[in-house]
């Protein structure tokens, strides 16, 4: 309870901060603006900017939050006694030997329902396999975080403009390998994931917030790539090799990579913690077992993995 006190804290001064450098930035330009006789435009802008945050914040909210809560109705109770689930592995083990048996009655034959579980998981599988997927949700927050920071405060990134890196399945080797070669990421992905096995429900809900707050960030700073869509100029000249009109590469193209790098991260976070919310449930860590996913907790993650390949074929 104290770490969580401690985190919700934080997160109230780092809201106060924002929403002070937010009133500062916005009553400099307003004056800017109006002595040079633009508030008009500025005021358009403002709103337009305003539109893409609160859908790309508002999508991700909807999507991260309906598809979390549906894992909490649909995962396993912490008062779920394992020891039952080995009584009843032993009990489908006689089951079967007796089925084999000669002088086994197939009148008599046990009715074995697995009902789609998968195999259970021991904790010599389990531990690692959750803390995988907690460093993949750290790295997640901080990748999508950095960039949404370069924007927000270019001092953070002075040599090189935000670099725009989707989330794909094939670059996390070597994203991982950046993010973590600096140790102060390192630590903060590592104290993520740890606190995402202790508190799963709290932090898996806790990042994203925040990530909806990073994407719609980011898209409030590409709005120019919103406009150059809506509004191209043909260039009249085609590229040999697709056949396209050279400003589909200028004006379309770089929109289609921003819902990527925003669809991406979404679809992939969503994934993951929906997984670690049912790898987590029924207090499994502590009793070092998990029992298998259930048939409705294995219609959910299809569902969700699903989108996230539609999301990869996309990209490709």
């Amino acid at each position: 309870m104290f770490w969580k006190w401690c985190f919700r804290l934080s997160i109230v001064f780092v809201g106060l901060w924002l929403l002070l450098d937010l009133s500062s930035r916005l009553g400099a330009e307003v004056f800017w603006f109006r002595e040079v006789g633009y508030l008009q435009v500025f005021l358009l802008r403002l709103v337009s900017r305003g539109v893409l945050w609160v859908v790309a914040a508002g999508v991700t909210a909807v999507y991260l939050w309906g598809n979390l809560a549906l894992a909490q109705r649909l995962k396993y109770p912490r008062s779920l006694k394992i020891a039952e689930v080995r009584r009843e592995e032993a009990e489908l083990s006689v089951g079967l030997k007796n089925f084999l048996s000669p002088q086994y009655s197939r009148l008599n034959a046990p009715k074995i329902n697995d009902a789609g579980h998968l195999k259970p998981f021991r904790l010599r599988w389990l531990l690692p396999l959750a803390f995988v997927f907690s460093l993949l949700a750290g790295l997640i927050l901080v990748h999508y975080g950095k960039i949404a920071l370069a924007y927000w405060y270019p001092a953070f990134n002075k040599n090189s403009l935000p670099i725009i890196t989707p989330f794909r399945l094939e670059t996390i080797w070597e994203l991982g390998r950046q993010v973590f070669s600096q140790v102060l990421y390192l630590g903060l992905i590592v104290g993520i994931a740890i606190a995402i096995l202790i508190y799963s429900q709290f932090f898996l809900r806790a990042i994203a917030v925040v990530l909806s707050v990073v994407f719609g960030t980011i898209l409030f700073y590409n709005w120019a790539k919103v406009l150059q869509y809506f509004f191209p100029t043909p260039f009249n000249s085609t590229e040999p090799l697709f056949g396209k009109d050279i400003s589909f590469y200028i004006f379309s193209l770089p929109l289609w990579e921003l819902l990527e790098l925003w669809l991406m991260g979404m679809f992939l976070y969503g994934f993951i913690a929906v997984t670690l919310t049912y790898l987590l449930s029924a207090d499994s860590l502590s009793q070092g077992i998990f029992p298998g996913f259930s048939p409705q907790q294995q219609r959910h993650l299809y569902g969700m993995g699903g989108l996230l390949m539609l999301m990869v074929a996309f990209s490709y």
